[in-house]
Protein backbone atom coordinates (compact mmCIF):
# COMPACT_ATOMS: atom_id res chain seq x y z
CA UNK A 1 0.00 0.00 0.00
CA UNK A 2 1.56 3.31 -0.92
CA UNK A 3 2.56 5.29 2.01
CA UNK A 4 0.59 7.67 3.65
CA UNK A 5 -2.82 5.76 2.52
CA UNK A 6 -5.09 4.54 5.10
CA UNK A 7 -6.50 1.09 4.35
CA UNK A 8 -10.16 1.32 3.08
CA UNK A 9 -12.61 0.05 6.36
CA UNK A 10 -14.00 -3.33 5.48
CA UNK A 11 -17.24 -2.02 4.97
CA UNK A 12 -16.49 0.40 2.48
CA UNK A 13 -14.00 -2.77 0.58
CA UNK A 14 -17.10 -4.96 0.73
CA UNK A 15 -19.95 -2.39 -0.92
CA UNK A 16 -17.19 -1.32 -2.85
CA UNK A 17 -17.66 -3.77 -5.03
CA UNK A 18 -20.83 -4.35 -5.65
CA UNK A 19 -23.43 -3.83 -8.18
CA UNK A 20 -27.30 -2.97 -6.80
CA UNK A 21 -30.09 -4.78 -8.46
CA UNK A 22 -33.14 -2.31 -7.93
CA UNK A 23 -35.88 -4.95 -9.56
CA UNK A 24 -34.74 -7.55 -7.28
CA UNK A 25 -32.96 -5.46 -4.06
CA UNK A 26 -30.30 -7.77 -4.38
CA UNK A 27 -26.61 -6.44 -3.46
CA UNK A 28 -24.43 -8.56 -6.03
CA UNK A 29 -20.62 -9.26 -5.29
CA UNK A 30 -18.15 -8.95 -8.34
CA UNK A 31 -15.52 -9.46 -6.42
CA UNK A 32 -13.67 -12.71 -6.39
CA UNK A 33 -15.68 -16.03 -5.79
CA UNK A 34 -15.05 -19.09 -3.87
CA UNK A 35 -13.64 -21.83 -6.00
CA UNK A 36 -16.66 -22.60 -8.32
CA UNK A 37 -19.26 -21.30 -6.12
CA UNK A 38 -20.90 -17.27 -6.57
CA UNK A 39 -20.18 -17.26 -3.07
CA UNK A 40 -17.87 -14.38 -2.76
CA UNK A 41 -14.66 -14.12 -0.99
CA UNK A 42 -13.00 -11.20 0.58
CA UNK A 43 -9.68 -10.99 3.31
CA UNK A 44 -10.34 -9.77 6.75
CA UNK A 45 -7.18 -10.18 9.13
CA UNK A 46 -5.02 -12.19 6.86
CA UNK A 47 -7.84 -14.54 6.78
CA UNK A 48 -10.65 -15.51 3.36
CA UNK A 49 -13.74 -14.95 4.95
CA UNK A 50 -17.25 -15.15 2.72
CA UNK A 51 -18.81 -11.54 2.26
CA UNK A 52 -22.23 -12.36 2.83
CA UNK A 53 -21.23 -13.69 6.21
CA UNK A 54 -18.88 -10.50 6.65
CA UNK A 55 -22.02 -8.53 5.71
CA UNK A 56 -24.27 -10.67 8.30
CA UNK A 57 -22.12 -9.58 10.86
CA UNK A 58 -21.10 -5.88 9.70
CA UNK A 59 -25.23 -5.07 10.70
CA UNK A 60 -26.24 -7.68 12.94
CA UNK A 61 -23.02 -8.88 15.01
CA UNK A 62 -21.51 -12.42 15.71
CA UNK A 63 -23.03 -15.10 13.95
CA UNK A 64 -24.26 -17.71 16.29
CA UNK A 65 -22.43 -20.70 16.99
CA UNK A 66 -23.73 -23.94 15.11
CA UNK A 67 -25.86 -21.52 12.39
CA UNK A 68 -25.11 -20.79 9.09
CA UNK A 69 -26.08 -17.49 6.86
CA UNK A 70 -28.50 -18.30 4.62
CA UNK A 71 -30.11 -15.92 1.48
CA UNK A 72 -33.69 -15.25 1.46
CA UNK A 73 -32.80 -14.26 -2.48
CA UNK A 74 -31.60 -17.58 -3.16
CA UNK A 75 -29.08 -15.41 -5.06
CA UNK A 76 -24.96 -16.53 -3.64
CA UNK A 77 -23.69 -13.61 -4.54
CA UNK A 78 -26.16 -11.32 -2.90
CA UNK A 79 -24.42 -9.00 0.39
CA UNK A 80 -27.77 -7.06 1.02
CA UNK A 81 -28.15 -7.76 5.10
CA UNK A 82 -32.05 -7.40 4.24
CA UNK A 83 -31.59 -10.31 2.24
CA UNK A 84 -29.38 -12.77 4.72
CA UNK A 85 -30.94 -15.05 8.16
CA UNK A 86 -29.09 -17.40 10.04
CA UNK A 87 -30.34 -20.43 10.22
CA UNK A 88 -29.31 -24.22 11.16
CA UNK A 89 -27.64 -26.74 8.41
CA UNK A 90 -31.04 -28.53 8.08
CA UNK A 91 -32.75 -25.55 7.45
CA UNK A 92 -30.77 -24.44 4.44
CA UNK A 93 -30.70 -28.02 3.09
CA UNK A 94 -34.81 -27.82 3.34
CA UNK A 95 -34.68 -24.50 2.01
CA UNK A 96 -32.34 -25.43 -1.00
CA UNK A 97 -35.12 -28.41 -1.63
CA UNK A 98 -38.15 -26.03 -1.66
CA UNK A 99 -36.73 -23.87 -4.22
CA UNK A 100 -35.72 -26.75 -6.17
CA UNK A 101 -31.88 -25.57 -5.97
CA UNK A 102 -30.08 -29.24 -5.41
CA UNK A 103 -28.89 -29.59 -8.96
CA UNK A 104 -26.36 -27.23 -10.66
CA UNK A 105 -28.14 -25.57 -13.69
CA UNK A 106 -25.34 -25.21 -16.45
CA UNK A 107 -24.33 -22.14 -18.81
CA UNK A 108 -26.93 -19.77 -19.43
CA UNK A 109 -29.88 -21.93 -17.33
CA UNK A 110 -28.64 -20.89 -14.55
CA UNK A 111 -30.16 -18.37 -13.28
CA UNK A 112 -27.26 -16.57 -11.66
CA UNK A 113 -25.33 -16.33 -14.99
CA UNK A 114 -24.69 -13.22 -16.24
CA UNK A 115 -23.38 -15.13 -19.92
CA UNK A 116 -25.19 -16.60 -22.68
CA UNK A 117 -23.88 -19.39 -24.86
CA UNK A 118 -23.40 -16.42 -27.47
CA UNK A 119 -21.18 -14.56 -25.49
CA UNK A 120 -19.30 -17.50 -24.19
CA UNK A 121 -18.17 -18.17 -27.99
CA UNK A 122 -17.46 -14.55 -28.54
CA UNK A 123 -15.15 -14.31 -25.52
CA UNK A 124 -12.97 -17.30 -26.88
CA UNK A 125 -12.52 -15.47 -29.66
CA UNK A 126 -11.55 -12.50 -28.18
CA UNK A 127 -8.12 -11.72 -28.08
CA UNK A 128 -8.04 -8.60 -25.55
CA UNK A 129 -6.80 -8.48 -21.95
CA UNK A 130 -9.29 -11.13 -19.57
CA UNK A 131 -9.77 -7.21 -17.67
CA UNK A 132 -10.86 -5.65 -21.27
CA UNK A 133 -13.36 -8.37 -21.76
CA UNK A 134 -14.91 -8.68 -18.25
CA UNK A 135 -15.79 -5.02 -18.07
CA UNK A 136 -17.60 -5.49 -20.75
CA UNK A 137 -19.93 -8.29 -19.80
CA UNK A 138 -19.65 -7.34 -15.89
CA UNK A 139 -17.75 -10.28 -14.35
CA UNK A 140 -14.74 -10.54 -12.94
CA UNK A 141 -11.77 -11.30 -15.12
CA UNK A 142 -11.72 -14.73 -13.17
CA UNK A 143 -14.64 -15.57 -14.63
CA UNK A 144 -13.11 -14.44 -18.30
CA UNK A 145 -10.30 -16.66 -17.72
CA UNK A 146 -12.23 -19.93 -16.42
CA UNK A 147 -14.44 -19.47 -19.72
CA UNK A 148 -11.10 -19.15 -22.11
CA UNK A 149 -10.11 -22.32 -20.76
CA UNK A 150 -13.04 -24.01 -20.76
CA UNK A 151 -12.76 -24.51 -16.89
CA UNK A 152 -16.41 -23.49 -16.76
CA UNK A 153 -18.77 -23.41 -19.29
CA UNK A 154 -16.58 -26.34 -20.86
CA UNK A 155 -20.15 -28.14 -21.98
CA UNK A 156 -20.22 -25.78 -25.35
Amino acid sequence: MPRGRKPLKLEARLYDKCTIVPESGCWLWNGSCSGYTEYGKIGVKGKTKLVHRVSYELHYGAIPKGLMVMHKCNVPSCVNPNHLIVGTHQQNMDDMTSQNRQGRSRGEKSALSKLTDAKVFLIRKDKRANIEIAQEYNVDPSTISRVKTKESWGHI
